[in-house]
C-alpha cells in the first residue's frame, strides 16, 4: 500500500494556519516585552525620585533651601556624584546609557515632598533673600549699605551677589532707575529697591523696602 503525501491543498491550508497563530501570537510577544521594558524604565525613574528625596534629608543646607523657597531641583549628576544612584545603568527602552541631562524637581507641600521626574538641564537652584532696611542718610558708603542686607545662594552654597544688580524706586512709585538708589539718600520715608540676577538667561529678582531717616 502507497504512503499518500500531503496534498498542495492540505500544505497551504498549514500554511494559512501557522500564518495566523502568527498574526495572534507575535504582536502579542513584541507587547509584552515592552512593557516589560516600560516597567523597568518607570522603576528606575522612581529609584532616582527617591535618591533625589533622600540627598535633600541627609544635606541640612539643601532642605534649609527647599522649605526657604518650596522647590528645589536635584540633578542626576549630582545623585550619581554622591553615589546614590549607578551612572552606569542602561535605559531599559532604548539599551543605551541613562538620559544624564536629567533632574528631579522637588515640591514643598506641608510636610511632604513631591517629586517629579523631568528630562532637559538643570537650572540653577537661586534663592534671593532680600530684607527691608532702615538706613540713615548718614550712613556712610550708601549703595554699599544697601548691598549687604541681599543674600543670593544656590542650594551648593555658591554666592551669586558678586553679578546681582539694583535699582530704585523713590516712594516706592515711579520709574525705576539705578540713579534712584543714590538720590534717595537725601529722601526721608519708604523707598523700593528691586534686586536682579541673570544667570543662563534667566532672571531672578526679589524686593525690599528701604526706610530712610
Amino acid at each position: 500500500m502507497k504512503n499518500k503525501g500531503f496534498t498542495l491543498v492540505e500544505i497551504m491550508a498549514v500554511l494559512v494556519i501557522m500564518g495566523i497563530l502568527l498574526l495572534v501570537t507575535v504582536p502579542s510577544i513584541f507587547n509584552s516585552i515592552d512593557k516589560k521594558k516600560k516597567r523597568e524604565h518607570e522603576t528606575i525613574i522612581n529609584e532616582i525620585k527617591s535618591a533625589a528625596e533622600l540627598y535633600v534629608t541627609q544635606n541640612e543646607d539643601v532642605m534649609n533651601f527647599l522649605n526657604s523657597t518650596g522647590n528645589i531641583g536635584i540633578s542626576y549628576s549630582t545623585l550619581v556624584t554622591e553615589s546614590l544612584i549607578d551612572g552606569n545603568q542602561l535605559d531599559p527602552l532604548t539599551s543605551k546609557p541613562w538620559n544624564t541631562n536629567t533632574y528631579v524637581n522637588i515640591k514643598k507641600e506641608g510636610k511632604s515632598m513631591i517629586s517629579e521626574y523631568i528630562e532637559g538641564i538643570k537650572e540653577p537652584n537661586i534663592y534671593i533673600n532680600a530684607s527691608d532696611i532702615e538706613i540713615s542718610s548718614r550712613e556712610n558708603y550708601f549703595v554699599n549699605k544697601l548691598l549687604e542686607q541681599v543674600t543670593v545662594t544656590d542650594e551648593t552654597g555658591i554666592d551669586y551677589k558678586s553679578a546681582i544688580t539694583y535699582t530704585c524706586k523713590i516712594n516706592k512709585t515711579g520709574d525705576t532707575t539705578k540713579e534712584n538708589c543714590k538720590n534717595m539718600k537725601n529722601m526721608p520715608g519708604t523707598h523700593q529697591i528691586i534686586y536682579t540676577l541673570i544667570v543662563n538667561n534667566r532672571t531672578y529678582s526679589a524686593s525690599a523696602n528701604v526706610t530712610i531717616n
